[in-house]
């Protein structure tokens, strides 16, 4: 169906398709009233075969009109039901907890990654050698890269895994504003090749005596399979949510067009 198969499309399409059947509708309607009242008009005046007319009129309309509005009132709750089929209440809460699920598992390496940076923000803490402790520190976790920035957003020392991926960038004054006053920030970015980056920032406490503010950045990637299924639980949703959106257009839709063909029925009888 094509509302299915591109929502997009239809979206676009629903309010012309609204306006063309609401207008065959209107259009037949004013015919049928017109013809109906010039056959009664003609019979109150006896003028010669009105009332044949008539009577034939009210036999080829009981003949097709009443089948036809039987099959309009069975199509509509056939129709009806089968687009409440499509937007199950199930199947949206379904997908509403896998995106919920996704999120959740993003969120917990996110911790993880939190946890890990604050450790090593602790392990800097009276180093002489920063570039190599950062180095060190790097190979003994899943970071991709570490920076050291004072509060003017200057690098002081880093340690990146080389990695054409990774989108490195410096954090934002507002970033570092918030990693100062709640003791961390955390982010999730997209990298080059569309994967998740968990992007961390916290305040490097006693690293010297000057008492100079410095804080720790640190980048962790995201399990590929998790990135894919995330996006792919992500997209499927947004796309139900476009289908549902366009679930009461649809049913009008159907609706105009079927009585349409009811009223052609009695125009032709």
């Amino acid at each position: 169906m094509f509302a299915s198969d591109s929502p997009d499309e239809f979206n676009k399409l629903q309010t012309p398709l609204l306006m063309i059947n609401t207008f065959s509708f209107l259009v037949l309607f004013v015919l049928v009233v017109v013809s109906g009242k010039k056959l009664v008009r003609d019979y109150k005046k006896s003028k010669l075969g009105a009332k044949l007319r008539l009577r034939m009129t009210l036999a080829f309309g009981g003949l097709s009109v009443v089948p036809a509005i039987v099959v309009f009132f069975f199509a509509t709750n056939f129709m009806n039901k089968g687009i409440d089929v499509w937007f199950d209440a199930e199947v949206e809460q379904g997908l509403s907890n896998a995106l919920t699920l996704g999120r959740s598992a993003l969120d917990e390496q996110i911790q993880q990654g939190l946890f890990a940076t604050t450790n090593i923000a602790l392990e800097l803490t009276g180093t002489d050698q920063l570039d190599q402790k950062l180095n060190e520190l790097r190979d003994n976790s899943l970071a991709l890269e570490l920076l050291v920035l004072n509060n003017e957003l200057q690098v002081i020392g880093s340690s990146t895994k080389r990695l054409s991926n990774i989108n490195s960038r410096l954090p934002s004054q507002a970033e570092v504003n918030q990693a100062k006053n709640k003791q961390s920030w955390s982010s999730l970015d997209s990298s080059i090749d569309g994967e998740y980056i968990i992007r961390i920032l916290v305040p490097i406490l006693g690293f010297s005596s000057n008492e100079t503010p410095l804080y720790l950045q640190s980048l962790f990637s995201v399990d590929s399979n998790l990135s894919k299924m995330a996006d792919s639980v992500e997209e499927t949703y947004a796309r139900y949510g476009r289908l549902t959106f366009l679930k009461i257009p649809l049913q009008y839709s159907y609706i105009f067009t079927l009585a349409l063909v009811v009223l052609l029925a009695l125009l032709l009888a």
